[in-house]
């Protein structure tokens, strides 16, 4: 870490993270257990969180349940592990059957504003249906507001993905030699 400069530390960390192997993600938690610097700390659980390794990113989501990490990184490891597209029903399968630990740990507002933000990152229709049908997010005025909104932000990626891939596609296929 010290011999680069601060600038590219956080761009090296993530990719190092990306392609952990278990030595190297064991590696990436231990210099973030013995910082003393909160960038730094985040810097490398951020890092083990973009593991493509789904093993990995299981592991890393575990930490969310213990007090290893502080609850203000709690949600951006959940972002972070769940930007991997492969990872993202990987997430919130785990959301979905560790919610009372994670609520209580969260508080409300993980209920009512994580989880619809976080499921609004998907681009298909079922999950937007899951979450709609997410009894938690559905019982207060609050979840129910960022719910829909969420869905609503699903349903127009959904649309849009559904549009624009073929166009894609086609553009690639005609300038392909």
């Amino acid at each position: 870490p010290k011999t680069l400069p601060n600038e590219l530390r956080d761009a090296v960390a993530h990719i190092v993270g990306l392609n952990a192997d278990r030595a190297t993600y064991d590696t990436l938690l231990t210099l973030a257990r013995k910082s003393t610097a909160t960038n730094e700390r985040v810097r490398y659980y951020l890092a083990a969180a973009a593991a493509r390794d789904a093993e990995l990113a299981r592991a890393t989501l575990a930490l969310t349940l213990t007090n290893e990490l502080p609850g203000t990184l709690v949600p951006g490891i959940f972002s972070t592990v769940g930007s991997s597209g492969e990872h993202q029903q990987l997430a919130w399968d785990f959301v979905r059957s560790n919610f009372d630990v994670l609520l209580a740990k969260q508080g409300p507002g993980f209920r009512d504003q994580f989880v619809p933000n976080f499921m609004s990152g998907f681009t298909d229709e079922a999950p937007a249906a899951e979450l709609a049908n997410f009894a938690p997010t559905q019982s207060t005025s609050g979840g129910r507001l960022m719910t829909a909104r969420a869905t609503e932000a699903i349903a127009i990626a959904a649309d849009f993905k559904a549009r624009a891939l073929p166009a894609v596609d086609d553009w690639i296929k005609a300038r392909k030699p």
